[in-house]
């Protein structure tokens, strides 16, 4: 049985790093603990999004044919 100390705060976003530079993280959530392999492991389920200073514009993470993460701008009056 895991307690968490009353010191050790849960993981916070400002605590997790992006995956990307031009990334943010916006929530961390669902933290696991478990033993492996002799030692004590934490998953946590982290979401972020394109960091963006133009406005007028939302950006649009999504997989491209080839695979990678690409980036598609979309107006925000794009009626579309």
């Amino acid at each position: 049985m895991f307690i968490r100390h009353p010191s050790n705060p849960l993981i916070t976003p400002a605590q997790a790093k992006p995956s990307r530079p031009d990334f943010e993280v916006i929530g961390t959530f669902n933290a696991g603990v478990t033993h492996f392999g002799g030692e004590t492991l934490m998953l946590v389920r982290v979401a972020e999004r394109p960091v963006s200073s133009e406005q007028g514009f939302f950006l649009c993470p999504h997989l491209g044919l080839d695979g990678e993460l690409a980036i598609k701008r979309i107006r925000q009056d794009d009626p579309a």
